[in-house]
């Protein structure tokens, strides 16, 4: 499980990273993309991994918590939008990083957890970034100033 949360990581670090300057904007699309397909490759076994072990030890409630916000995780990058960018960064994400440090782990696999999931944050925001929170229609202005009579 450490060998498939490191290559997330990695995975997440190099979209963080490939998103980073204006000018690879127009390969962005290409990146995410594939980004998506990694994430989306990884949460197909790192899910199912950390469902097994809510099941095996149904008593934990750090580790149910933490297999939900992972589920919520996998099911956003399907999803991608603005909206739930800013939710995994600002409440899911740090979630999941407190808990790990409740989790039945060795200190060595909860670091790469811990780092997988920073990335994970830094890839996202580098992404809320590129594409920007949506658009809002501008306030419409009163009556111009020749229309009044």
């Amino acid at each position: 499980m450490k060998n498939i949360l490191t290559a997330f990581a990695v995975c997440l670090v190099t979209l963080a990273l490939g998103a980073c300057t204006v000018a690879q904007q127009q390969t962005i699309d290409a990146v995410a993309a594939n980004a998506k397909t990694q994430v989306s490759q990884a949460c197909t076994i790192v899910q199912p991994v950390l469902l097994n072990l809510s099941a095996s030890m149904p008593g934990d409630a750090n580790l149910a918590l933490l297999t939900a916000d992972n589920g919520k995780l996998c099911a956003a990058v399907v999803a991608l939008d603005a909206t739930s960018v800013q939710n995994l960064i600002n409440t899911v994400i740090p979630q999941a990083i407190g808990l790990v440090a409740l989790l039945p782990i060795d200190a060595a696999t909860g670091n790469t957890v811990r780092i997988a999931l920073g990335a994970a944050s830094l890839a996202l925001s580098n992404w809320l970034l590129v594409y920007g929170a949506p658009a809002v229609a501008p306030t419409p202005a009163s009556a111009p100033i020749g229309a009044s009579a």
